[in-house]
């Protein structure tokens, strides 16, 4: 199956997860973790397809991109069920640098998630100052 622009975005409070039609969570059984709210959804994964597509990647690209630029993700987990997924999604570091503050914007305040680190605790701070 080739691979298409991906059929939804799921946003919850600290993930953004998109998915292709044809993959695992296109599945009913997933249908779910998307139920509400699903063309609010819809409307921003539109919105978001139009950036990919004037810098010259998937939807799918654009949300590893966004990861992988982050200063607030500290680790990006792909998954693949093809090698043609696995290179989409290795390519997508190609991506990275066409993701200029303006565009990051732009993708902000459409997906409207705000993304960050937790401040440690004192008592973990002073342990790391001791121990590490």
């Amino acid at each position: 199956m080739p691979i298409s622009w991906p059929s939804c975005l799921c946003l919850s409070e600290n993930c953004v997860v998109f998915w292709l039609r044809g993959s695992r969570l296109s599945m009913s059984s997933y249908m779910n973790y998307v139920a509400d709210g699903f063309d609010t959804k819809v409307a921003k994964a539109d919105k978001l397809a139009t950036i990919a597509k004037e810098i010259g990647c998937t939807l799918a690209q654009l949300a590893i991109a966004w990861c992988v630029s982050n200063e607030h993700v500290s680790t990006v987990i792909l998954g693949a069920s093809s090698v043609a997924q696995l290179d989409e999604n290795l390519d997508s570091l190609n991506f990275v640098d066409k993701l200029t503050p303006e565009i990051r914007a732009r993708i902000d305040e459409i997906a409207d998630v705000r993304l960050s680190i937790p401040v440690p605790k004192a008592r973990l701070l002073a342990m790391r100052e001791q121990w590490l």
